[in-house]
Formats: structure tokens, C-alpha cells, sequence
């Protein structure tokens, strides 16, 4: 299955129980693998790079609106590059 970056840049100020709702929410289409976190220098959360397998754009969109206090800015297709090549 393909993968994507989805990206968040508007962090709810408490983030209680959104890992379970969006695992809740993820179908067999769409699969939430991982989340980079950026941080300011105080370690406040400025946005959120999540690593998604998913069959196309549409069903992470699906995902996510069943978690509407976590919008999506963008959902972009990746590939992986071997840096040892």
C-alpha cells in the first residue's frame, strides 16, 4: 500500500484521548504508522509529521473527518530513500 506524510499544524491545547480516536477512526484502507513531533525551543509541540499507509488520499481524509480537532493540512505521497545508496 502507498504511504504519506499527513501533516498538522493546528495542535489542539490538550490532546487527551486523540491517539484512541484516531485509531478508533483508521479503516483497513488507511493506517496511521507514526508522528515526528516539531518542537519550539520552550518543547512546545508546533506541528505534528505523521507517517500514514493508506490506499489513497481520500481514506486518510475519511480518517479524519471522525477527528475533526486535528485537521489535516496536507496529505502528500512519500517514498523512502535508502541513504546508503
Amino acid at each position: 500500500m502507498p504511504t504519506y506524510l499527513v501533516v498538522h499544524t493546528k495542535i489542539p491545547a490538550t490532546s487527551s484521548g486523540l491517539s484512541t480516536k484516531i485509531k478508533g477512526a483508521m479503516t483497513e484502507d488507511a493506517k496511521w504508522l507514526y508522528t515526528w513531533a516539531q518542537l519550539n525551543e520552550e518543547g512546545k509541540t508546533m506541528a505534528l509529521y505523521c507517517k500514514w499507509e493508506a490506499k489513497n488520499p481520500e481514506a486518510i481524509k475519511k480518517v479524519f473527518e471522525k477527528v475533526p480537532e486535528l485537521p489535516a493540512d496536507g496529505i502528500y505521497p512519500m517514498r523512502e530513500i535508502d541513504p546508503t545508496e
